[in-house]
């Protein structure tokens, strides 16, 4: 019997990292967006789900979408 054991590498792991936006490939969005200041309230955040599962973020106080 072959019992071969395949010893563990000494190089680091691979990880993901986010681009630069100026590196990033066309179409990229980065994982969260930040919500623009408003000048005469501030946003209080909901979010409600699209027919076709798409997770849409909006001010219950003037009805803007991000």
């Amino acid at each position: 019997m072959n019992e071969q054991q395949t010893a563990p590498t000494d190089r680091p792991q691979a990880y993901l990292r986010t681009p630069s936006c100026k590196h990033a490939p066309d179409g990229y969005r980065p994982p969260y967006q930040l919500v623009p200041e408003a000048f005469d309230h501030e946003h209080a955040l909901d979010t409600y789900s699209t027919a076709d599962d798409r997770e849409i973020v909006y001010c219950t106080v003037c009805g803007t979408e991000w």
